[in-house]
């Protein structure tokens, strides 16, 4: 007889999915090179982004290679790919460009304005204030604010709360937990 599946769990193939998303993401860490490398978060290419860290790098990887996860494209779409942050790499080594672990999480509520922040700071560059570009744009930041919930919402309905992940720098063998460091 097989197992029943949990309904309170992601579905195994989006485990695996996601497993095949951070191989992908592992596999680009030899391109990366600080303040030099620009990735794009999502298929439009015109929007690249320079990385200034290894996390930036691994963050703006993880969320573009989410997209190839059918159950996250609309929500990563939806967020413009900023759906997932890379909070901490343990063991960083950028000269090698390696570390013991990337603890990656869903945006969460707390962290939109702050990423609503860095949207705009990379968006209007060094002629305007973020004091002023909000002042300029308000209905450009609710709309930011609001794709950013919608995205949140969207993928928070196809994870069921495994939100938050703990991923090695190696390509096979990919270690993916949640972070009660229930494997997964």
């Amino acid at each position: 007889m097989g197992r029943l599946k949990d309904p309170n769990k992601p579905s195994e193939s989006l485990i695996q999915s996601i497993k095949d998303a951070v191989s992908r993401v592992n596999s680009t860490l030899n391109n990366y090179e600080a303040n030099y490398v620009s990735a794009t978060r999502t298929s439009d290419i015109v929007d690249k982004e320079s990385c200034d860290s290894l996390q930036d790098f691994i963050e703006i990887r993880f969320n573009r290679e989410c997209l190839n996860v059918p159950e996250l494209k609309e929500a990563v779409e939806s967020s413009n790919g900023h759906l997932f942050i890379c909070k901490e790499l343990i063991n960083e080594d950028p000269a090698t460009r390696r570390f013991d672990q990337a603890l990656v999480t869903l945006i969460s509520e707390d962290d939109i304005e702050s990423e609503v922040n860095k949207i705009i700071s990379k968006r209007s560059g060094t002629y305007l204030s973020i004091e002023q570009f909000r002042s300029l744009y308000p209905e450009l930041i609710s709309q930011l604010t609001e794709s950013l919930r919608h995205g949140m919402r969207l993928a928070k309905s196809v994870l069921k709360g495994c939100d938050k992940f703990r991923f090695n720098s190696v390509k096979k063998k990919i270690k993916l937990t949640n972070f009660d460091n229930k494997k997964l």
